[in-house]
């Protein structure tokens, strides 16, 4: 396992991708951001895909699924079940990807927000990967749509 950081390529085969990143926003609106559907559908799908259907329950148990097309127009599907919800300091839920009539791994995903310089610390973990191609491919994913998250939680600050 290794964190990875902007810009640094990931090189492990442990099946588990870490990112931290820190933005500046406080952690109830980088929360908010992660369980309401209106703003995961905002940043959670890739750059070059753009979400069509969002439905969050971020209680523990509740379901969530994120419905995105690619540019070419095909249909990809992320969906799961939250296990655990402590509002604005953790987040644990499975995920699974859906393209076409392929699905991946089912991975958990655990997101932990704390306060740090004005701003949040995310520590974001997904196990259950398999492949390097596979980890390396949604660890880019992952940061691309973090890019994304930086400038919703810009714009939801000066609303």
């Amino acid at each position: 396992m290794m964190v990875i950081m902007a810009g640094e390529p990931l090189q492990s085969a442990s099946g588990v991708i870490l990112i931290e990143r820190v933005f500046a926003a406080p952690r109830a609106l980088v929360f908010a951001s992660w369980t309401h559907a209106d703003d995961a559908a905002e940043w959670f799908a890739p750059d070059g895909f753009t979400a069509i259907h969002c439905e969050m329950d971020a209680t523990p148990g509740g379901e969530w699924r994120i419905d995105f097309r690619s540019l070419d127009g095909q249909l990809h599907t992320e969906y799961g079940v939250f296990l655990e919800v402590i509002a604005a300091e953790r987040l644990v839920f499975t995920l699974t990807q859906k393209s076409g009539d392929k699905s991946g791994p089912q991975t958990t995903v655990t997101v932990t927000f704390s306060d740090i310089d004005g701003g949040t610390r995310m520590r974001f973990r997904q196990s259950g990967h398999i492949g390097v191609e596979a980890l390396n491919a949604n660890s880019d994913g992952w940061r691309g749509c973090f890019e994304q998250l930086a400038q919703l939680l810009k714009i939801l600050q000066s609303a």
